[in-house]
This record gives structure tokens, sequence and C-alpha cells, in this order.
């Protein structure tokens, strides 16, 4: 007896080969195969709000960090005052949009402060490294830096800042 079975929905095929988009009905019957939704799984859905706010924030402050540049402040100077404003508003919305945290702020803000503070640390050691040191562009140097830090970050209020737990406390 050959039976099919759909496979991950997000493959969109059966075991019999047959394509199935967008729902159809499978060959195994009256089986659907369903398409894999953003945000069903908590930890998508949090990376995906994070990864837009954070494209958003980092978007303006790059721009602001280049017209800083620009206008002919030092690019560590430039770097300081776009990630402080990346710092706040990025603080404000994940907080509570990306991880809806329902805590008070007094409860967080420290974490969250010291998190980026090392982040920070490492933003302006790279620029040294890599633009003082070894002469490569800042442009590019920094985008490299805002991408590493970005997902670094997303872990550090996955796992420590927004967990709901701070250290020393029971598990719930």
């Amino acid at each position: 007896m050959n039976v099919c079975k759909p496979l991950r929905p997000s493959m969109f095929r059966s075991s019999c080969g047959q394509s199935d988009h967008g729902g159809a009905e499978s060959v195994a019957g009256n089986q659907r195969l369903r398409p894999l939704r953003i945000g069903t799984d908590p930890v998508v859905g949090q990376f995906v709000r994070y990864a837009f706010i954070g494209i958003m924030t980092n978007v303006t402050g790059y721009l602001l960090y280049l017209w800083l540049t620009f206008r002919g402040l030092d690019p560590k100077a430039a770097a300081t005052l776009s990630f402080a404003w990346g710092v706040a508003a990025g603080f404000v919305l994940n907080r509570s949009w990306t991880f809806r945290d329902g805590g008070h702020p007094r409860r967080t803000l420290p974490y969250y402060i010291a998190a980026y503070s090392i982040a920070y640390a490492a933003n302006i050691l790279g620029l040294y490294v890599f633009v003082d040191i070894l002469r490569y562009r800042h442009e590019i140097v920094q985008v490299l830096l805002i991408l590493s830090l970005a997902c670094c970050l997303f872990l550090a209020q996955k796992f420590w800042i927004f967990s709901g737990r701070r250290v020393g406390e029971p598990a719930r």
C-alpha cells in the first residue's frame, strides 16, 4: 500500500513528490499542507520583530553616523552619538513590542545598559583596530560591527535582559 505522507509544511511537497503550494489538497486525500507562518514560534516572532526594530534603528543610526562624520565629527564620536540614540529607541521598542516585557523598566534597564555598554566598547574597539590600525574604510567596518553586535544583543535580550528571570531568582 503506497501512502503519501506530507513532509514539513515549509517544504510544500508530499512524499510522493507532488507539489502542494498554498494549502492545496495533497495526493494522500483531504490533508492540507499549511505554509510556515512567521511568528507562530515565539522565538521566530521575537526575532522578526527584533530584526524589524533593529533595521529601523540601525539604518537611522547609521545615517546619523554618516551625517555626523560628513559634518566633520570624528568617527568614534559619531558612533557614540548614533549608538546612544539607537540604545534609547531600541530599549523602548524591544521592551514593549519585541519581548513584551510587562515588568517595570527599572528591573530591566540596568541589564540593558550593561549589555549595550559591552557592545559599545566592542564597537569602539572594532573601529580602533580596523580603521585606525588596519586602515579599513570606517563606513564598511561600522556596518559589519552593527550586524555582528546585533546578533549578540538579540541573544542577550532574549535570554538575559527580558527573560523574566534575574540571576539568583528561582526558575518559574
